[in-house]
């Protein structure tokens, strides 16, 4: 039986249009992409906050020998904005800076399709070069591909996706137009006050204040640990008719225990105030409400002129406060 999702009304969001949509599934590999035609907008405010954001973020990420780092002076010519909402304004989670999606938000968002042509028409050529380790990807649905065997023998650019410690892509960095051996790196939002780093547990906020650990460097919410203080999980965070508190959150132990790990392995972590995620206003027919939402945007540089253009993207829904592309996700067009 084919899922379907109805809007019903949200104050963060606005949804109250009562539409039932059926739930359409994008097989990618290994992923499990579930999307929802349901339009949801950025309000100006926050896509200029946005904007801003990453013009002060792209002098702050680590410098590599790339080419869009020394012809252009950035780390990307694309990124990705991971944030919620608090009213009309914005509240980052991450700077993504070669984010994945962009070929799910090509085919689903006509929008994000124009102003990515848009920008795009500003680039370099370039292919995208995709380890054979990766579970999924979907570039094939934006632009040409290449095998590494293919990217060594030629000359062109690349968008290379590959772990930072898969060295046998590394040769390609002086051809890449986005990050490659510091994919990851957190130290940009040090920099930028969106975090601090912390080692102990006597660094990490008072106990009835909540919270997200993340890692020094890492992506796709790998060791990224949340915790929240009981009463607040209990009385804003449950989902009763699910039997679930706070899904996605940890206890304080386990967070600190994480903390001393992670201290131990790699020199501490990054401690980042909590932001909540915005109401969803989707409610499922197969038992699923998908209560909360987080906006992934996308901002292209124009290299003609020099700005970020703001160019749409997803917003994800989950029952779990650690939302991602996960495959109980829901997805949708953000304009």
């Amino acid at each position: 039986m084919r899922e379907r999702l109805t809007t019903y009304y949200a104050p963060d969001t606005g949804a109250c249009n009562g539409k039932t949509y059926d739930v359409q599934q994008m097989h990618l590999k290994e992923w499990v992409t579930n999307i929802v035609p349901e339009p949801k907008s950025m309000p100006q405010t926050a896509e200029q906050e946005g904007k801003e954001l990453v013009k002060r973020w792209e002098s702050c990420f680590p410098k590599e020998n790339t080419w869009v780092q020394r012809e252009l002076g950035v780390p990307s010519l694309i990124v990705r904005l991971d944030a919620t909402l608090e009213g009309e304004h914005l509240r980052a989670y991450e700077v993504e800076e070669r984010p994945a999606g962009i070929g799910v938000s090509y085919t689903t968002n006509p929008a994000f399709k124009e102003r990515l042509q848009d920008v795009a028409r500003t680039w370099p050529k370039f292919d995208v070069v995709i380890s054979e380790r990766r579970n999924g990807h979907d570039d094939q649905l934006w632009t040409p591909l290449k095998s590494r065997e293919e990217a060594v023998k030629g000359t062109e650019l690349v968008l290379v996706r590959a772990e930072p410690e898969e060295e046998e892509f590394h040769c390609l960095e002086d051809r890449s137009v986005s990050s490659l051996k510091q994919k990851g790196d957190k130290s940009y939002g040090e920099k930028l006050g969106l975090w601090r780093k912390v080692q102990t547990p006597e660094d990490l906020p008072a106990p009835c204040e909540p919270f997200v650990l993340k890692p020094l460097q890492g992506s796709k919410t790998r060791d990224v640990f949340m915790y929240l203080p009981n009463s607040m999980a209990k009385s804003q965070y449950s989902i009763p008719e699910l039997k679930m508190t706070a899904p996605g959150a940890y206890t304080r132990s386990r967070v600190e225990r994480e903390l001393i790990r992670h201290t131990q392995g790699s020199g501490g972590m990054y401690c980042q105030p909590f932001y909540p995620p915005v109401e969803s206003g989707l409610d499922g027919d197969m038992g699923k409400n998908y209560r909360w939402m987080i906006y992934r945007v996308y901002y292209g540089l124009n290299t003609q002129t020099r700005e970020w253009n703001y160019l749409g993207g997803q917003w994800n829904a989950r029952n779990n406060l650690k939302i991602h592309g996960a495959g109980d996700a829901v997805i949708g067009p953000v304009v």
